[in-house]
């Protein structure tokens, strides 16, 4: 992972504008640290087109339990007319904020359809 991250953090230098590196890196820093989402948020801030770092900050909103967050997110990647993939991911998050799920963190992360990997298989 470290040779990995060296290689995002060179390709973001060379190119910062470009979101989906800067989500790319955000996903695998989270990977690493769970408490780092500043790539994400970078990219959120930025308002990229891309659905993505909106929908893992959603996620990890989600598992935080900060429900109104998750939905906030959630709704803003739908806004970008995702692709069906993104709309199904972003639509089981608005459920699941709107069941008010009371589980452990744990337990949430098991019963969430995509982990990190995923998010970046499907970006």
């Amino acid at each position: 992972l470290a040779t990995a991250r060296e290689l995002f953090d060179k390709a973001v230098a060379l190119d910062p504008a470009n979101d989906g590196l800067l989500f790319l890196r955000g996903a695998l820093r989270h990977e690493v640290d769970p408490a780092d989402t500043d790539d994400l948020q970078l990219a959120v801030d930025r308002r990229t087109d891309s659905p993505w770092p909106y929908l893992l900050l959603a996620r990890i909103a989600l598992v935080k339990d900060d429900r109104r967050r998750c939905r906030e997110l959630a709704e803003r990647a739908l806004q970008l007319n995702p692709s069906p993939v993104a709309r199904a991911e972003a639509r089981e998050l608005l459920a699941s904020a709107e069941a008010r799920l009371s589980v452990g963190t744990a337990a949430m992360e098991d019963s969430l359809p995509f982990t990190v990997p995923d998010f970046v298989a499907a970006a």
